[in-house]
């Protein structure tokens, strides 16, 4: 099973907790991942399409973002390059 995991805010303050949203400061983040890895593995989106065309009984997730904001390349990218999670970025554009 596949388990996509989305996050918005990462930050260490002001986390907004409005309808539908909610931040995670980077302590609060890279315990959430370290908790899952006991549970399953950490794929990449290149990982995705091979796990849904075979059939696996193990726990995969992935990790994704929206909007592509600066505090998650400063604080939520250095916690999965520690953990080796290679995530998906949703860039906003114009």
């Amino acid at each position: 099973m596949l388990i996509a995991i989305n996050y918005h805010y990462v930050r260490p303050a002001n986390l907004y907790n409005g309808r539908g949203i909610f931040g995670v400061t980077p302590e609060g983040f890279r315990n959430q991942l370290v908790l899952l890895k006991q549970f399953g593995t950490f794929v990449s989106a290149a990982d995705i399409l091979p796990l849904a065309t075979d059939a696996h009984r193990e726990l995969f997730f992935h990790v994704t973002f929206d909007d592509g904001l600066f505090e998650q390349y400063e604080h939520a990218v250095p916690i999965l390059r520690d953990l080796g999670i290679s995530p998906t970025f949703f860039i906003n554009t114009v």
